[in-house]
């Protein structure tokens, strides 16, 4: 035939890549968030720990 097969492409993830490609799929995502903090808020609630937003201040990378 004239068209050729491609299998659909399957990637392989680890939390904080699912997290941060996929920030949609999770409750704790709001627009325009930081992902580093959407990414911590997110592991906090799969380890069944307290997040307290004061101490968990994500540092912007320096130039």
């Amino acid at each position: 035939g004239q068209f050729c097969f491609h299998p659909p492409v399957q990637k392989n993830y680890n939390v904080i890549s699912l997290i941060k490609e996929h920030p949609h799929l999770f409750p704790e995502y709001e627009v325009g968030m930081n992902l580093d903090k959407l990414v911590n808020k997110v592991c906090h609630r799969l380890l069944n720990t307290p997040y307290d937003e004061k101490e968990a201040a994500v540092k912007e990378p320096q130039p």
